[in-house]
């Protein structure tokens, strides 16, 4: 809390005590310029007073005269001086006079009863006896003045030397004493009056820094109100998902990390799930991102409507979900997994009048004493969520040790690190393979294809790591590689892309719905300034499909700038030609597992015949894939196949020897 009123405290009391030390002061130096006043005032009067009345009395000052002269002439002197003395008092403010030899008797007093004292050891007498005056200021109860008794009166006694013949030798010491009581209540009077000025002053000064104070007070606990909200926040936010106010990520991992902790000296047994949704994407690629994020709001309501009350449920990202089962054996988790599934089977979720429905795929694995760690307890989760859905989705999969095809899995999982460290040491090159036209002509085309290198320098055909990449998020980075280096070589080689007649890049289901992708492949192709007519790209029947809305905006944004496109794999899906006319794309490429047969299989040789005539009756130039031998070759030209592609025609080399045999070529 604000320190405000401890500081008000300290501040007041030493005003407090200035305020007193400067009224006291006042008080010392008000007296003393009084005192120094009267005392200036009372050396006038007793200058002249010494001319009119000790003129011709200077003899009493003679040590010893006065006790030998009581009852003499002197007696009628000293009357006579006290009637002369008495007389210029009045109208002044003097109240007693004496007269002191310099031996410190008293020789005369308006007050004749003091007559005879010995002063002789007074510091005012002594001081006067040596020159100099001196005067002090005291308070009387009672005062026996020339004009009688008074009451409560201030007097400024002065002891002043009068000289003799002699200059700076006094003769005689004067005491008078003025009234300064009417002075010295009006300087109490005033000292009040300041006093109370300066108290009021600073009261309405404490009451104006009380009032701050407890503004500041007020701030302060606001401001700290208002921190300790934002911390809150801050700490509620750095655990938790922003869309769905389930716990995220890295709080599910603490926490799985200390169920783990907490199960290693113990035979406490746990369970986790990693849970997918099926069929989020239809939604958000019918409906839009808004109506996906809705859904993920529903249905985290749902889900966690469906947990039990100790088990805690997570949004890991995207579509995906977690949960953490405590105290709960591997065939209870089963069983509160299976609501769980139901749970999703049961919602609906409506969006502008259209109904949809999902499906969850569930990876479960126990937690016990022997879990390793963490990264081994979630990439079991993980294999397993993956594995429910490559064996038919929305269905839960029970993580065992030795399960082949979790191992499987698992080999899929080492391709992550592999290919993310390919890519920082640009260790994937490109590979260049004919597709060559059956009707005898020279065109060249051709078709980009990629390779790995391994730590040894190694090639490593596709098979061995695209399913990974495409499983695990990374084929969006691989198609920008082979885009980004496949245009800059093409730009360095224009004579070759120039006498080529197109160019084929393969593209992932993936990269296609990634409008970032788009904004990236657009820029490229524009800042490197190709023909981009000579630019095909290959998306395969099964990417088109899944994603059919954001393959014709990819498709039609691409040939506004001139590109073609070919539909890789065709005949492998089961509408193919229902979704073909919805598709604008340029080359047909016959799924090579139509090809491969065709001599000895009348049924392949009748698909492959099929597709090709709709094709042509679509305005569509075909290819055919896996043309192993001159046998394929000779028939697929007798069916009017426009091109072949595959081993029997070109083996894929290197780009960059494809490259050099046509420099060499046009050399020669």
């Amino acid at each position: 809390m604000f320190k405000s009123n401890r500081y008000l405290i300290i501040a007041s009391t030493i005003g407090i005590v200035s305020i007193v030390c400067l009224m006291l002061l006042y008080r010392q130096l008000a007296y003393s310029f009084l005192v120094e006043h009267e005392s200036r005032s009372n050396v006038a009067i007793t200058e002249v007073m010494s001319k009119v009345v000790w003129t011709g009395n200077q003899y009493l000052a003679d040590t010893g005269s006065i006790a030998g002269q009581k009852g003499g002439i002197d007696q009628a002197a000293i009357r006579q001086l006290d009637a002369e003395v008495r007389r210029l008092m009045r109208g002044s403010k003097l109240v007693k006079v004496k007269i002191y030899n310099l031996d410190g008797l008293t020789i005369f007093s308006t007050d004749a009863s003091q007559i005879n004292e010995d002063k002789s050891r007074n510091a005012g007498f002594l001081s006067a006896k040596s020159g100099n005056t001196a005067s002090n200021i005291t308070f009387r109860d009672q005062f026996d003045s020339f004009e009688g008794l008074k009451s409560n009166i201030s007097v400024v006694s002065s002891y002043i030397p009068i000289d003799g013949s002699s200059p700076g030798e006094p003769e005689a010491v004067f005491e008078v004493y003025s009234d300064v009581t009417e002075l010295t209540h009006q300087i109490q009077r005033l000292q009040w009056q300041i006093l109370i000025g300066v108290l009021g002053s600073v009261a309405i000064l404490y009451l104006l820094l009380i009032t701050s104070a407890r503004r500041v007070d007020r701030i302060e606990a606001a401001r700290l109100e208002e921190a300790a909200q934002n911390e809150a926040k801050i700490r509620y936010q750095a655990s938790h998902d922003g869309l769905t106010g389930l716990i995220n990520r890295q709080e599910f991992e603490n926490r799985a990390q200390n169920l783990i902790k907490a199960t290693l000296n113990t035979d406490g047994e746990h369970a986790l799930c990693f849970m997918d949704l099926d069929q989020f994407k239809v939604v958000n690629d019918t409906c839009g991102h808004i109506a996906g994020d809705e859904l993920l709001r529903q249905l985290s309501q749902v889900l966690k409507s469906s947990v039990r009350h100790n088990d805690t449920l997570a949004r890991l990202g995207g579509d995906e979900f977690g949960v953490l089962l405590e105290s709960c054996t591997q065939k209870q988790a089963l069983i509160a997994v299976s609501h769980l599934q139901q749970a999703v089977q049961d919602f609906h979720f409506s969006w502008e009048g259209q109904i949809f429905r999902v499906g969850i795929s569930i990876g479960l694995v126990a937690i016990t004493r022997t879990t390793p760690d963490l990264v081994e307890l979630l990439r079991n989760a993980d294999a397993a969520c993956y594995m429910a859905k490559d064996m038919g989705r929305n269905r839960i999969q029970v993580y065992r040790d030795g399960d082949t095809e979790i191992s499987m899995r698992h080999g899929e999982m080492k391709w992550v690190s592999r290919i993310n460290l390919a890519l920082e040491e640009n260790r994937f090159r490109l590979y260049a393979q004919k597709i060559v036209p059956l009707d005898n002509s020279s065109d060249n085309h051709y078709e980009l294809l990629i390779r790995m290198l391994d730590e040894n320098g190694e090639s490593i055909m596709p098979d061995g790591f695209l399913s990974a990449a495409e499983r695990y998020g990374l084929i969006d980075k691989l198609d920008r590689w082979t885009i980004m280096n496949s245009i800059e070589l093409l730009a360095a080689n224009s004579d070759f892309f120039h006498q080529a007649g197109f160019v084929s890049i393969n593209l992932s289901g993936q990269s296609i719905t990634n409008e970032s992708f788009l904004a990236s492949v657009i820029a490229c192709v524009k800042d490197y300034g190709i023909d981009a007519g000579k630019i095909c790209f290959e998306i395969t029947e099964t990417a088109a499909i899944s994603n059919l809305r954001a393959a014709t905006n990819f498709i039609a944004k691409m040939k506004v700038m001139g590109c073609r496109f070919a539909l890789d794999d065709f005949g492998s899906g089961l509408s193919s030609f229902g979704y073909l006319k919805n598709l604008q794309v340029d080359y047909l490429k016959i799924d090579g597992m139509f090809v491969k047969d065709i001599v000895e299989d009348p049924i392949d040789r009748a698909m492959v015949k099929s597709i090709n005539d709709i094709g042509h009756v679509m305005g569509m130039k075909t290819i055919a894939e896996f043309v192993e031998n001159d046998e394929i070759r000779g028939m697929l030209g007798e069916m009017g196949v426009d091109y072949a592609q595959g081993y029997g025609v070109g083996v894929p080399q290197p780009f960059d020897q494809v490259l050099a045999g046509y420099k060499k070529l046009k050399v020669s």
